[in-house]
C-alpha cells in the first residue's frame, strides 16, 4: 500500500477496492483512504489533503470508526447459518462444518468472540438456539475447542482474524453422511465480487466487496485493536447485509466459493470479514462443507 498516503495527517488506514460516489459504489478500482473524520474541503488543512490519485490509481476518502462485533441478542435450524450461543449466552452464527487437519475431527466454525465471548472457557457447551426470543429452546451442538482473535501473519502480510472451532456432535451415520457431502471450494475475495452470507439474525443477504485490504480498528470486550487486511462488504440493495447476531457467517461468492468469515458491522452499515485463508491456516482446518445439518 502507498506509504505516501498513510503518512498524510488524519489518515487512519489505506485499503484497496471500489470507489464510492455520493454513497454509491462504482466499478472503479481505487485506493480507499480512511480518515477518522471526513470534513468539507474548506476545513481541511493543506497538509491533510489527499491527492486525487496515487501510483496510477484514483483515491477515495472514506470516513470510518471502529467496528463492533456482530454478535447481538437476536438469536433458527441446525445447519450453516443457524443461531448458536456459547455457555454464557453470547449469540452468533454457525458458519459451516470443517475438519481438523491434525486429527481429522469434525468441527463447527464460527468466531472467537462467539465461542469465548464474555469469558466463556474452553470445553464449554455450544448451543443451537431455536424458537421465539421470548421462549427459545436450546440443544447442545458440541463444545468449544480453540481459536484466535488478533493479528496473524499470512503470505507475508499481517491479517486480523476472529475465528474459533467447537466439536461437532456427529456420530455414526451422521458422521459418514457428513463425509460424503460436497465440500465448499475456498478462494480469495476480489473487489466487485458479488457475495452472499447466511446468518442467524438476517438470513441470506447479498452484498458487494468494496475493499479487500480494509484497515479496521475493532472494538472487542471494550478494548480497541488494529484489524488489518479485512474484507469490507457493502449491501447490494435495500436493507443491511448483516446485523448483530450474524457473527460467524461464511462469506461466499456467486460461484459458492468461501472467501471470508464475517465478524462485525461498522457505523456505515457495512460488514467486516476476515479472509478465509488465514482463518483456515491458524485453525489448521480444511474440507469446509456448508450443507450438512448437525445436532439432530
Amino acid at each position: 500500500m502507498p506509504p505516501s498516503l498513510r503518512a498524510i495527517p488524519g489518515v487512519v488506514g489505506v485499503g484497496f477496492g471500489l470507489k464510492e460516489c455520493a454513497g454509491t459504489v462504482t466499478d472503479v478500482l481505487a485506493w480507499r483512504v480512511y480518515v477518522g473524520e471526513k470534513r468539507p474541503l474548506d476545513r481541511v488543512r493543506p497538509e491533510e489533503l489527499v491527492p486525487a490519485s496515487a501510483h496510477g490509481r484514483p483515491t477515495d476518502v472514506v470516513e470510518k470508526i471502529a467496528t463492533r462485533s456482530a454478535s447481538g441478542v437476536t438469536l433458527a435450524p441446525a445447519s450453516p447459518g443457524a443461531r448458536i450461543a456459547n455457555s454464557l449466552g453470547i449469540p452468533g452464527t454457525l458458519g459451516c462444518l470443517a475438519v481438523t487437519l491434525h486429527d481429522r475431527r469434525a468441527v463447527l466454525l464460527t468466531n472467537h468472540h462467539v465461542l469465548f465471548g464474555g469469558g466463556a472457557p474452553e470445553d464449554a457447551p455450544v448451543w443451537l438456539v431455536d424458537g421465539p426470543q421470548g421462549a427459545p429452546s436450546f440443544r447442545e451442538l458440541g463444545r468449544s475447542l480453540y481459536g484466535k482473535r488478533g493479528i496473524v501473519a499470512f503470505g507475508g502480510v499481517d491479517h486480523h482474524v476472529d475465528c474459533a472451532v467447537a466439536s461437532a456432535d456427529l456420530a455414526g451415520r451422521r458422521r459418514r453422511r457428513w463425509r460424503r457431502r460436497r465440500k465448499l471450494s475456498v478462494g480469495v475475495a476480489a473487489p466487485d465480487d458479488r457475495v452472499t452470507k447466511t446468518g442467524g439474525a438476517t438470513g441470506t443477504t447479498a452484498g458487494i466487496v468494496v475493499d479487500i485490504a480494509y484497515p479496521d480498528v475493532a472494538v472487542l470486550d471494550g478494548r480497541t485493536q488494529h484489524a488489518p487486511q479485512q474484507i469490507l462488504v457493502h449491501p447490494d440493495g435495500d436493507g443491511p447485509f448483516s446485523a448483530e447476531g450474524d457473527s460467524g457467517a461464511i462469506l461466499r461468492t456467486e460461484r459458492g466459493t468461501a472467501v471470508g468469515l464475517l465478524w462485525g458491522v461498522n457505523h456505515r452499515g457495512e460488514s467486516v470479514c476476515c479472509h478465509i485463508g488465514p482463518v483456515l491456516e491458524v485453525l489448521n482446518i480444511g474440507a469446509l462443507t456448508g450443507t450438512t445439518r448437525v445436532g439432530g
